[in-house]
């Protein structure tokens, strides 16, 4: 049990370094950290692309 949560706290902290939400940019929504590419527009390209978002 410890280690899953371990490994969730990881992977959490790693997706913060990337990801921001700044207000006024991109209409807040979640973007690439230092980009204005947003998240939801990745998982859209995936999408159109055959692959899953995982």
């Amino acid at each position: 049990m410890f280690n899953n949560s371990l490994n969730n706290t990881i992977s959490i902290n790693f997706i913060k370094e990337h990801i921001e939400i700044t207000p006024g940019i991109c209409g807040g929504k979640p973007r690439i950290a230092g980009h204005r590419i947003r998240v939801q527009d990745i998982v859209i390209w995936h999408e159109q692309m055959g692959m899953s978002p995982d």
